[in-house]
């Protein structure tokens, strides 16, 4: 035992041994084939059990496979689904464009027709060239969004010291006959009255044609209109402001009101639907341009106040629309 626990082999049943050496040579080959024998059924078992191990792990593989292909099967569904939708979308929104187009083209349309049972010859002249300017700006402001908002191009500006009393006359010009149509007072107040900017001419003039034009457009008959620019001597900056006694703008459009194609344009008994929105989507194009900012102010008991403010001096970069605005700006 040597000091430690004792060992005990197997030992093989008495008698076994002898038994086997009497066999004879014929014994011992039968014993090797039997031994032979039972080493090709391991061998087999084995080779089955790998098989069975490979198909296994061949099969686990193949499931995982397929799990990695359902679940990339189901974001393309996803994804094809989402640009069907989408595309819907862009189709509607392409009929519904179409539609507000034709309403924006018509009414200067009408007008022009009307005209030639309009006895007074000076007031069918004013109404021809009235309708005339309208469909020049709005044929302009299609071209211009498309141009510079859709192809991402810059809007060019051709910056000159202007007297903002004479660029508001001009302005004048091209809307008083609608507002004497609708019997609407337009009172301008410019202080001090020689306060000049520094702006593109005609981009101005076409911000100040549209949101007159939209004062007339949603301010109730028989209201006055006013025209309030001044100098914002903190901010280095004029800023302008159109009022109009027209209906509130509901919060709910306060995000759209900006954007083109998403403008609200009142309907019967004071609800709202969208237009193409081409007047105040130039408006914000053309201040953002200048580098300046752009909104309104609509408080329940009125009056709504469209306004913008330009720099007194050019800036590099032009302001997000509503970064520095009140909190009751679009």
């Amino acid at each position: 035992m040597a000091g430690g626990l004792p060992i005990y082999l197997p030992q093989p049943p008495v008698g076994l041994l002898d038994k086997l050496q009497d066999v004879g040579p014929t014994g011992h080959t039968l014993l090797t084939l039997v031994a032979l024998l039972l080493l090709l059924k391991s061998a087999g078992l084995f080779y089955l059990y790998r098989r069975k191990t490979r198909a296994y792990r061949n099969l686990r593989h193949a499931v995982e496979l397929m799990r990695t292909f359902t679940h990339l099967l189901s974001e393309e569904t996803e994804t094809v689904a989402q640009l069907n939708e989408q595309l819907q979308h862009e189709q509607e929104m392409r009929l519904q464009l179409t539609q507000m187009l034709v309403h924006d083209l018509k009414t200067p349309l009408q007008s022009i027709l009307v005209s030639g049972h309009i006895a007074d010859v000076d007031l069918r002249q004013r109404l021809i060239e009235g309708s005339a300017l309208q469909l020049h700006h709005l044929v302009h402001n299609i071209l211009d969004l498309y141009k510079y908002k859709h192809e991402g191009q810059s809007l060019p500006l051709d910056r000159q010291q202007l007297r903002l009393q004479q660029v508001v006359a001009m302005a004048l010009v091209q809307v008083t006959l609608p507002f004497e149509l609708k019997g609407q007072q337009l009172i301008t107040r410019i202080e001090p009255e020689d306060l000049s900017i520094t702006a593109d001419l005609n981009l101005l003039l076409r911000v100040l044609v549209n949101l007159l034009s939209n004062a007339n457009k949603y301010g109730l008959p028989n209201r006055p209109v006013e025209l309030h620019a001044y100098t914002m001597t903190a901010e280095a900056a004029v800023r302008v402001e159109i009022r109009n006694e027209g209906p509130a703008i509901p919060p709910v459009y306060r995000n759209d009101l900006f954007n083109l194609y998403r403008t609200p344009t009142q309907l019967k008994q004071g609800h709202f639907s969208y237009s193409t929105g081409l007047g105040l989507a130039f408006c914000r194009l053309a201040v953002e341009a200048h580098g300046g900012l752009i909104g309104y102010d609509s408080p329940p008991e009125g009056p709504v106040c469209f306004w913008f403010e330009l720099p007194l001096e050019s800036r590099k970069e032009p302001q997000v629309v509503g970064a520095q605005s009140p909190p009751a700006t679009a």
